[in-house]
């Protein structure tokens, strides 16, 4: 009786290992485990984008790809920039023109004449960070009016290659009586606008997607834009030649020439190619008061300055284009 109430221990039956019912996870609960993930990755995908929005400008409204210059900006289009809200405590608006230039106001077509002044460059000249009634070309045009009209080409990231490139293409279209050359040292580091076409859908078009393609897909693209650099020189001099002959003057402005321009005697400029050319040393970023806080660009009241001194260098050197009477003298066969 004993041994059946008491089995030998070696006897004892194991019993099966399972699992309450309760601890098994239902497929509602995997479900909702599926779908809080999958919220999760979507919230922090807008958050990342929102922040991209704040710290990244959105030139992907107003930029078009081209086979020579990589990229330039697509006429009668326009966009906001809200990078600068942080340090500047406002956004901006990039609005391009009929021609791919930069401009104030949808109607400011309405007053150009010639004689131009075209001025060219990058992110310094466009005005990268201010509105448009706050580049230099802007201001420069409100002093040559109404006896001259200055054009603002400049396009944000440009190099000395692609300026050079861009300045013969639109002094053929506009025969300009002064072309304003800025240069920067984009060629030490050239770049690519990360956003992508407009006719992508999302998540392609957000700042993610195009952040995304742009180290997946486009960085061959950015090192042939890299591989521009050395042509820039030999871009430069073949600028210089084009315009030898032309009844227009030279204006190069620059902070910190790049590589490729060092070492250029700019005071040998008009004997070497006939040209009237004048350099100017761009120093107004020395003073923070004409910088952006946002970024290192002119602030209204530096493009500004520079506006004022431009104006002074084109009068001073090229008095032509201001009096009438000096223009037909000019224009006059030599007897």
């Amino acid at each position: 009786m004993k041994s059946e109430l008491f089995p030998p221990k070696g006897n004892l039956p194991i019993p099966e290992q399972t699992a309450p019912a309760s601890s098994r996870p239902s497929p509602l609960r995997l479900l909702r485990k599926f779908y809080g993930a999958l919220l999760g990755m979507i919230i922090a995908l807008v958050a990342i984008n929102y922040i991209l929005i704040l710290i990244v400008p959105n030139f992907r409204d107003i930029l078009t790809f081209d086979d020579e210059l990589f990229f330039r900006y697509k006429p009668l289009s326009k966009t906001k920039d809200y990078h600068t809200l942080l340090a500047d405590h406002r956004s901006v608006s990039y609005e391009i023109g009929p021609f791919g230039e930069r401009v104030d106001s949808p109607a400011a077509a309405e007053r150009y004449h010639d004689p131009y002044i075209l001025c060219l460059g990058d992110s310094t000249t466009f005005g990268h960070g201010a509105d448009g009634n706050e580049s230099y070309p802007y201001f420069l045009d409100q002093l040559v009016q109404p006896t001259a009209t200055a054009l603002n080409f400049g396009v944000s990231g440009y190099n000395t290659y692609q300026t050079c490139q861009y300045a013969k293409k639109l002094i053929n279209e506009f025969h300009p009586k002064v072309a304003v050359l800025q240069f920067d040292y984009n060629d030490d580091d050239p770049v690519l606008p990360i956003q992508a076409p407009p006719d992508r859908a999302w998540p392609w078009r957000s700042r993610v997607g195009g952040m995304f393609r742009f180290l997946a897909l486009e960085s061959p693209a950015g090192r042939r834009l890299n591989d521009t650099t050395p042509n820039a020189r030999l871009s430069f001099e073949n600028l210089m030649q084009s315009m030898r002959g032309q009844d227009m003057g030279v204006v190069l402005i620059y902070e910190t020439l790049p590589k490729s321009l060092q070492g250029l005697p700019l005071d040998e400029l008009p004997r070497r190619y006939g040209l009237r050319t004048i350099a100017h040393e761009i120093t107004y970023y020395r003073n923070p008061e004409n910088r952006l806080k946002s970024s290192y660009h002119l602030n209204g009241r530096g493009a500004k300055e520079l506006a004022g001194n431009v104006n002074r260098l084109i009068r001073e050197n090229f008095p032509e284009l201001f009096d009438p009477d000096l223009r037909l003298l000019k224009a006059q066969p030599d007897t």
